[in-house]
């Protein structure tokens, strides 16, 4: 989505002002969002690392189960975010998810003046969706950030050659390539808590920009679909009682004119030129009324030469 479209904040389904506060609609904005889509592939090699890494952990955490069940969902979450952060962070899928936001916009219901209502309703639900969500985020973030620090209790781990060690309590608890001395003194434990507070805000940020780009695309395109249905729809109706008075009063015309014909009327050849007549006059009909409901209008019958006795 380009600056020139979003301009206008009520002319399009994407909630801006939420997507600029979480870093999206830069990340998305060309050349103007390399900052952030630079930072999103510091975030991505930084999981991928991690996930490395914690694959690793997983081996010499074979012989405990549940630290080796907690490191595989750690890296099966992180390895969903990572690829999120790879999409996010490239130049060209960035500007293309940017395009496809254009779709959101009011511009595409001003062809037929259709009835932009349905979008509306689509914005008002959306933003109150996204942005529940994102707050809900962002108060577990916290809370993950905190609980290291009111929390201690410490990890027990049995390690792959069956010996058990204790750990301080972190805030996510990967496994990191220390000593267990190292790990426990106050330095080793603040660098270990910084690094994974650093991990767990690359997950956080490419999850919530991502699903919130997933989610609007999705409500866009369904309320713009329902937009177009409901105008085929209505594509050709107009008001019975009027239509049935045109139909009417193009009868009475032609009646009047001669064009009504009559079989005790038809002498000689005169049939033929009533023919051509009658045929002109229901083409017209076709042609003005196409697009009405035909059960308004019937057609004469076909005109056949009375028999004539010599």
């Amino acid at each position: 989505m380009t600056a020139g479209n979003s301009e206008n904040h009520d002319r399009t389904v994407v909630d801006v002002k939420l997507f600029k506060a979480i870093g999206l609609f830069q990340t998305l904005s060309g050349d103007d969002g390399r900052r952030y889509r630079t930072a999103m592939r510091v975030f991505f090699w930084t999981m991928f690392g991690t996930i490395v890494l914690n694959v690793w952990g997983m081996y010499l955490s074979s012989n405990d189960f549940q630290r080796f069940t907690f490191l595989f969902l750690c890296v099966t979450i992180s390895l969903m975010c990572s690829l999120k952060a790879h999409l996010l962070s490239r130049t060209v899928d960035a500007e293309r998810l940017g395009v496809v936001l254009d779709l959101a916009r009011y511009a595409f219901t001003s062809c037929g003046r259709r009835d932009p209502s349905r979008l509306s309703r689509c914005r008002a639900k959306l933003s109150a969706l996204l942005r529940t969500s994102v707050t809900i985020q962002l108060c577990v973030m916290l809370v993950w950030l905190l609980a290291p620090f009111f929390v201690h209790t410490r990890l027990s781990v049995t390690h792959l050659d069956g010996t058990v060690s204790e750990y301080r309590i972190g805030m996510v608890n990967l496994w990191v390539p220390l000593p267990d001395v190292v790990y426990d003194s106050a330095a080793g434990w603040s660098v270990v808590y910084a690094y994974e507070a650093f991990f767990f805000f690359c997950n956080f940020i490419a999850w919530m920009q991502f699903d919130c780009y997933l989610v609007t695309t999705c409500f866009a395109l369904n309320a713009q679909f329902c937009t177009l249905a409901a105008g085929y729809e209505a594509l050709g109706r107009r008001k019975a009682s009027k239509i049935c008075g045109e139909f009417r009063t193009v009868r009475q015309q032609l009646d009047r004119n001669g064009f009504e014909i009559q079989k005790d009327r038809v002498v000689g050849d005169e049939h033929e030129l009533l023919l051509q007549a009658r045929r002109e006059a229901d083409t017209d009909l076709h042609r003005k009324f196409g697009n009405a409901d035909q059960s308004e209008y019937r057609p004469s019958p076909p005109y056949r030469r009375p028999y004539r006795r010599n």
